[in-house]
């Protein structure tokens, strides 16, 4: 009797655990990556994903490209040095 509760407990446990991923709600908007090395990234994304970098200076402008609802890959189209004497060169070729 025992092991029959054990194993419906452990059986309805799993059931209440199980995700819906719903990753609609991250495609757009204004988000924030914490880095304890480098510090706050501030990531702005649409159709393009813009990463500003407070504490280098640092701005990427990079393409997304959805694999799946969930899943995306990136592709630099601007990588910008604002602290230098880079500004306004498209670095993506160097970086």
């Amino acid at each position: 009797m025992k092991l029959i509760f054990v194993v419906a407990l452990v059986a309805l446990s799993q059931f209440g655990y199980s995700q819906n991923l719903d990753c609609q709600k991250f495609k757009t908007g204004y988000f924030q990556n914490i880095d304890t090395v480098n510090g706050h990234i501030f990531i702005k994304r649409k159709k393009f994903q813009i990463e500003k970098d407070k504490n280098t200076g640092i701005e990427i402008k990079l393409e997304i490209t959805w694999v799946d609802n969930c899943t995306y890959k990136l592709s630099c189209v601007h990588l910008l040095y604002l602290t230098t004497s880079l500004n306004n060169r498209n670095m993506c070729n160097y970086a």
